[in-house]
């Protein structure tokens, strides 16, 4: 599946999205480069989201027993160095 963001503001030009760490490990991230919308004041950043084939086993639904995932990406923004985007996903054998 397809997750998308967009930067907007006085520094979008300096957003360079990069994944730091993901949980489950199964879950891979591509971030593109990120294009701008419209006359350029959004910048919009897709990330694809796949998990392959044959992965282990692995809850991260979202509850008290079994708590979020996450995606935690640099993003190269002054203001905000980081981005924690929360995951809730189980993966059965």
């Amino acid at each position: 599946t397809s997750l998308f963001l967009t930067a907007k503001g006085p520094h979008r030009s300096a957003v360079r999205l990069s994944v730091r760490e993901v949980v489950p490990e199964s879950l891979q991230v591509v971030v593109d480069e990120g294009k701008p919308v419209g006359s350029g004041n959004v910048i919009r950043f897709q990330l694809a989201l796949s998990i392959p084939p044959g992965s282990g086993p692995s809850n991260y639904s979202c509850t008290p027993q079994a708590p979020a995932g996450r995606i935690v990406l640099d993003t190269g923004h002054p203001d905000s160095p980081t981005l924690t985007i929360p995951v809730c996903v189980a993966i059965a054998p």
